[in-house]
């Protein structure tokens, strides 16, 4: 069980300023961190299986988190009052929303290890105090933002969540993931596989070209399909009959 810290270094308090002050920019609030009194652990949320965190680009022109992870309520009772993610290399702020309204939510979570089937945001966005535990999961976040074009595939990228507790003192837990572009290469190659279909029928037709056909075809007599056959009328004779 972590210890209870009872004071804050200068060096703490300056980086927590420095933070906070970032988050502020981003338009994130934060509320007053003026005299700030230091309170016991109530709650950790730990990474686990960092090879398995991820920063996608969607399709839909956003970014989305998706990171396993490990959250232990230490106080019965304790409330959770807001929750944000950060990227600070992208200088945006992603929302724990519900991930179920996300069209992307069961690629997203196709990625994580087979035996990690919840999502924890629930538990950090429902408002409702939490119970003593430890539950496994995966923390799923999104906005709308891009991922600059310098960072290449699997770029190792460092993420925090800030939660608030009821005395709006934030808590700051680093996360790190890379960037992972399959979702976008995947979305790009079915619109190429359905504008290469889409040509294709505007060339032949919904219903393509009938087999043989290769006109209006034109209605003619016996005698005139035996004159097609052989122009002369040579072939003729034979069923002529004699004067």
């Amino acid at each position: 069980m972590p210890k209870q810290r009872l004071k804050v270094t200068k060096t703490e308090d300056q980086e927590c300023r420095a933070r906070l002050l970032r988050l502020e920019k981003m338009g994130i609030p934060i509320g007053s961190v003026c005299s700030a009194s230091p309170e016991p652990d109530r709650f950790n949320v730990k990474q686990t299986e960092e090879e398995s965190a991820w920063i996608c680009e969607l399709p839909s022109g956003g970014v989305a988190v998706v990171a396993p992870a490990e959250l232990t309520v230490l106080v019965s009772g304790t409330l959770i009052t807001n929750v944000e993610v950060a990227i600070p290399d992208f200088n945006c702020g992603l929302d724990l929303s519900d991930p179920v309204e996300s069209r992307w939510y069961a690629q997203l979570m196709k990625l994580l290890p087979y035996n990690l089937t919840e999502c924890l945001n629930h538990r950090l966005t429902s408002g409702v105090p939490l119970s003593v535990g430890q539950v496994r999961g995966a923390i799923i976040a999104e906005n709308w933002a891009s991922v600059p074009a310098k960072l290449h595939d699997y770029a190792l990228v460092s993420v925090e969540l800030f939660l608030w507790g009821a005395r709006d003192n934030p808590f700051q837990f680093n996360f790190r993931a890379r960037v992972n572009r399959s979702l976008m290469r995947e979305y790009e190659q079915r619109q190429l596989k359905c504008r290469e279909r889409m040509r294709s029928t505007e060339r032949t037709g919904i219903f393509g070209p009938a087999r043989g056909q290769v006109g209006i075809q034109k209605s003619v007599s016996p005698k005139e399909a035996i004159n097609l056959r052989d122009p002369s009328g040579e072939d003729d004779r034979e069923l002529r009959k004699p004067n």
